[in-house]
């Protein structure tokens, strides 16, 4: 199957189960806030909602859309057809990647924060890519879509907490090393831009990695690795 046919796939799959109508939702409750805010504050709060919000959507969205395919065994169909594990990869981070991409442009843009619309492009791709990896792994290991937002708490802690308070001057060269600091850096800052870049794109590649191995090992026990037990979908 063409990656072409398998992405369109996907989005249809999103579409179907509201995936774009709850971020329009989402969106347009976001531009109110921003509206509502005195202008000295509505940079900083629409950089922590374009970092804490859109750039999520893969954590979040990735665990449910994972957990959907294999409670409705539409997991089992996909191993057995010509789909490769990359293709598989490819399709649904690029897919999220969008829904993504189009959230946190469209704030960044009513809000006036874009620094650098290059850079501020590839922070949403690479963080969507990050946490839609991380998301992955997390589902396929998740015997439940409990289980799946148990293990993703102290992810997006790790993740997503030392960004937000690096948005608030602890502006220390070193701390690019941390990918959700690194990710931010490339939506807010000025200086330092490639190595942010470096860090994040590091980051998002051995993430990457790790997770095209899990979704063979799965491709190769035909998604039964984590049905051990029935899912339970709530």
């Amino acid at each position: 199957m063409k990656l072409k046919n398998l992405l369109l796939g996907d989005i249809k799959f999103q579409i179907k189960y509201g995936f774009y109508f709850l971020y329009l939702i989402f969106t347009i409750f976001y531009i109110v806030i921003l509206s509502l805010l005195p202008s000295s504050l509505v940079e900083t709060v629409a950089w922590l909602l374009i970092y804490t919000d859109p750039t999520t959507i893969g954590l979040i969205f990735m665990g449910a859309i994972i957990q959907l395919e294999l409670a409705e065994k539409t997991f089992d169909s996909l191993v057995i057809s010509p789909i490769t594990p990359t293709k598989y990869l490819l399709s649904k981070t690029f897919s999220l990647g969008i829904l993504s991409y189009l959230v946190s442009v469209i704030l960044g843009l009513y809000s006036k924060s874009i620094n650098h619309f290059f850079t501020f492009s590839l922070g949403i791709l690479l963080g969507a890519s990050i946490f839609s990896c991380l998301g992955m792994i997390l589902a396929f290991k998740a015997k439940s879509l409990n289980q799946f937002i148990l293990f993703m708490i102290p992810f997006m802690i790790v993740i997503i907490f030392p960004g937000i308070i690096y948005l608030f001057d602890y502006d220390y060269l070193w701390l690019l090393l941390h990918p959700g600091i690194a990710i931010i850096h490339l939506l807010a800052k000025t200086n330092h831009l490639w190595l942010a870049f470096i860090s994040a794109a590091s980051w998002s590649l051995f993430i990457a990695i790790m997770t095209l191995q899990t979704i063979k090992k799965n491709f190769n026990h035909g998604g039964k690795l984590n049905r051990e037990k029935n899912h339970e979908i709530v």
